[in-house]
């Protein structure tokens, strides 16, 4: 994923590729997350969530079971349980996504400490 937008409001990522393509906007103004994902030509129903909803960002380790390779996904916890999984890359990837959001979150928290880790 690559960062498209980055200010102290508004949080922009977005991932293509021949068969989907990914489209993260974290949004402090608004208090909004909002993910919106096509695959092939078809956009998917968005999932949008209150900014606040979002109680941590980690990686999920996957291996695709046709290569055998071993993908990193981001992955949005929010509240209620609720997963929202980002584009696999390698890890070194995934791993600035994650920071890049958690920076974003963080910064401006009003006092609120990190979000936790759950792995």
């Amino acid at each position: 994923m690559r960062v498209v937008e980055n200010t102290a409001g508004r949080l922009a990522l977005q991932s293509s590729g021949f068969a989907n393509a990914v489209t993260c906007i974290l949004d402090k103004p608004e208090g909004t997350v909002r993910v919106q994902r096509k695959v092939l030509l078809w956009p998917r129903t968005p999932i949008e969530a209150p900014l606040d909803a979002v109680e941590d960002v980690s990686i999920s380790e996957i291996k695709d079971p046709a290569s055998g390779t071993r993908l990193h996904v981001p992955v949005l916890h929010l509240a209620e349980g609720r997963l929202v999984s980002l584009s696999a890359s390698d890890e070194e990837v995934a791993t600035e996504v994650v920071d890049t959001i958690r920076a974003f979150l963080e910064a401006g928290r009003d006092g609120r400490g990190p979000a936790r880790s759950r792995g």
